[in-house]
């Protein structure tokens, strides 16, 4: 009957503490390689989406202005915001425009001659200010 019980004792199957103890420390270096890329990588394709939101920004005011729906300025004035318009006349969803990964406006800036900027920045009073173009060159830095 003694050598029954120590035969069961010797054979229970399970891990050791040492072993549990690795198993967790693996876990926790691979955790921490693979979290910051995994960041990284959202970071990355946020941006991505902005630039084609300003792409599809750009386009659709060019088919507006195509068809009349709106105007090119005459003068050295600048048209920003005309997002509404474009919304207004079908050249895009009826959805607003989503903020870009900066939480910033995207701002379209029409000159005279016909020239299509967008990017991301502020509007104030009418005015638009560009700090990262994102429509026709793109900022190296931002999509990078």
């Amino acid at each position: 009957m003694i050598k029954a019980i120590n035969k069961r004792i010797r054979n229970k199957k399970g891990f050791t503490l040492v072993e549990l103890i690795v198993v967790i420390a693996v876990l926790g270096i691979i955790s921490a390689i693979a979290v910051p890329r995994f960041v990284g990588i959202q970071e990355e394709a946020k941006k991505k989406a902005d630039v084609a939101t300003a792409r599809s920004l750009a386009k659709a005011t060019e088919l507006a202005i195509a068809k009349g729906d709106i105007e090119i300025p005459d003068n050295n004035d600048n048209t920003v915001n005309i997002q509404s318009d474009l919304v207004g006349k079908n050249y895009l969803d009826s959805k607003p425009v989503p903020q870009s990964v900066n939480n910033k406006e995207f701002v379209i800036i029409v000159n005279e001659s016909g020239k299509i900027r967008v990017g991301i920045g502020t509007i104030n009073n009418g005015s638009g200010t560009i700090d990262t173009e994102l429509y026709p060159d793109t900022d190296s830095n931002y999509s990078n």
